[in-house]
């Protein structure tokens, strides 16, 4: 646990500066709690023993009475903290959880995130943020219980024996380094069992999405067996750890029956030699069985600790520590002009693969509607990336408007662009929420009406409760096409200055994609434009069409200058019939 915690320990710390209140009132809680059926409750017993003894009815009785009235004061109370103190530390711990990682999420280098996908950044998150908020309070609550339980119950064995102290003590320092030993042990498994439990998940949830091929192709019992072969892979050392977790647990309960038998045998000589009076032996048998039970429970705790840490560590590596896009909120600021874009002597290459660039410079003047063609491969996708400043390019410089985006201030820069991607981007919710996540909030809605109409998405009103359907997870209940065009009416939305479109037209029927090249050529007509397709219908309008051969412009003109030069395009035309 060491090395995990280590680096991040002020991080870990860190969401209690903001619950400074809320966060007294829960160890308050668990003080009076403790201190109630932790000391209070011994000592009670000790004092009915004497009464007893001396058959001292009436203060037996009083005693009875205002036990029995101090225990409804005392759960009276323990409500009103439990509803005040405890949901608020957990509501500011994930308060500070989100307001920190959702950021992190977003300055994310685009290429890892994509690498990591969006449910697997949730579920790192999610887990992550749970453990994060039980660690916590269990240090804070077993920390609470040890100053109440065993700094009182220490000094008072050490007046009675300095030898209980010194038993009890190495006792729980050799069982404490065992314990130690053991989750060394056990971590590694639990680590090979996270890995096997996240390939049984993968391996379900793609055997779910793929259902009806299963169903259609009847390889179900193949891919049961698959998962059969997943959960074998986990059972191995699921049955490791529990073992040695099981061994924890019973090394901790030995541990506390040794130190209760020593404490019980050193305690009953000193009362049958007269040393210490019954009511004594009581109070210290009943604290010394508290604090035994404190042990166990500590012990449980550091297991539960270890567990919750694998999850902080994904999210520290995995999220914290991770590459973040460069100058995101650091640099120049961006002031756009034109739109002009222009690379000078790019080279790119993703990670140690062959490159995808080289020596790659071109202009892209201001106004104009370019378009990027060639088989899936030639570096289309790269340049727009690029251009965009959603990768930062390995040497030379990819300028805008004069501006270095390798060192500009990309949060300036982001609100003048709008980028459609080939897979639309929308998530269960209404249209409307669809449409505003990400954008302007407040748009009026004949701003919205006049995207949609734009888009051609007017498709939008004639649903059952209008802007306001809900479409469903990743918009199951809309077909390709509207989810494409409503993820364009997005775009006309924020009416950027510079437009990146990634397959804006593949999920749309020719007659939608014929209308949508006309609100493409006429709105963006003044707007520096970059557009990417295999289907040539939606390039033909384009001013320059540049046709990327490994990452080199083979051929530059318009449609009917490309056309004519009967070379890559022409051949490309040829291969799509109806053209």
């Amino acid at each position: 646990m060491r090395p995990i915690l280590h680096p991040h320990l002020k991080l870990f710390f860190a969401p209690c500066k903001e619950m400074k209140k809320d966060l007294f009132f829960f160890i308050f809680r668990v003080f009076v709690f403790t201190l109630f059926w932790g000391l209070l409750v011994s000592v009670l017993l000790s004092r009915f023993s004497g009464l007893l003894l001396e058959r001292d009815r009436e203060g037996f009785e009083l005693l009875v009475y205002g036990f029995g009235i101090s225990l409804v004061l005392f759960y009276a109370f323990t409500f009103f903290i439990r509803h005040t103190g405890a949901p608020n530390v957990r509501a500011q711990i994930w308060k500070f959880i989100h307001r920190r990682y959702a950021k992190k999420v977003c300055e994310l280098d685009n290429n890892y995130a994509e690498s990591l996908g969006s449910s697997r950044i949730f579920s790192i998150v999610e887990k992550g943020g749970q453990a994060w908020d039980q660690a916590l309070k269990s240090i804070f609550q077993e920390s609470t219980r040890v100053l109440v339980i065993v700094i009182p119950t220490f000094l008072l064995l050490t007046r009675q024996s300095l030898e209980i102290i010194i038993f009890a003590g190495g006792i729980m320092l050799l069982g404490s380094a065992i314990i130690y030993w053991l989750n060394g042990k056990l971590q590694a498994y639990k680590i090979e069992r996270a890995k096997a439990v996240t390939e049984y998940d993968r391996f379900l949830i793609r055997t779910i999405q793929s259902r009806l091929e299963i169903t259609q192709n009847q390889t179900l019992e193949n891919n049961l067996a698959k998962l059969d072969e997943k959960i074998e892979e986990y059972r191995i050392p699921q049955m490791y750890q529990t073992g040695i977790q099981l061994l924890m647990f019973q090394w901790a309960r030995i541990m506390s029956f040794v130190i209760l038998l020593f404490l019980y045998w050193t305690l009953g000589h000193a009362y049958l030699e007269g040393q210490v009076t019954l009511q004594v032996l009581i109070l210290l048998a009943s604290l010394t069985g508290v604090l035994a039970g404190l042990f166990f429970d500590i012990t449980e705790m550091y297991m539960n600790l270890s567990d919750q840490f694998v999850s902080l560590e994904q999210l520290w590596t995995k999220i914290e520590d991770a590459p973040k896009t460069k100058n995101l909120f650091s640099g120049e600021p961006f002031a756009y002009s034109k739109g002009i874009v222009e690379f000078q002597d790019v080279h790119f290459r993703y990670d140690s693969g062959a490159p995808v660039l080289a020596n790659f410079s071109y202009r892209f003047e201001a106004g104009k509607k370019y378009a990027l063609v060639w088989p899936s491969g030639g570096g289309k996708t790269t340049v727009m990336k690029l251009a965009s400043g959603f990768l930062s390019a390995n040497s030379w410089r990819v300028s805008v408007d004069g501006f270095d985006l390798s060192t500009v201030n990309l949060s300036s820069f982001y609100p003048m662009i709008g980028y459609l991607t080939q897979d639309p981007q929308v998530f269960d919710g209404t249209i409307r929420e669809n449409l505003l996540q990400g954008n302007l909030a407040d748009a009026p809605e004949d701003a919205i009406g006049h995207a949609l109409r734009q888009a051609h998405a007017e498709f939008a009103y004639e649903l059952p409760n209008g802007l306001d359907t809900e479409i469903g997870e990743r918009g199951v209940k809309l077909s390709g096409g509207q989810k494409q065009r409503i993820a364009i009416a997005k775009i006309f939305l924020k009416d950027p200055r510079i437009v990146f479109l990634d397959e804006p037209t593949s999920a749309l029927d020719s007659f939608s994609e014929e209308k949508i090249s006309q609100a493409f050529h006429s709105l963006f007509e003044w707007r520096t434009v970059f557009v990417i397709a295999h289907r040539l219908q939606t390039v033909k309008e384009a001013d320059v069409i540049l046709v990327l051969e490994n990452g080199k412009i083979a051929e530059e003109g318009n449609h009917e200058s490309l056309v004519s030069l009967g070379g890559i395009y022409a051949r490309m035309l040829k291969l799509q019939s109806g053209f």
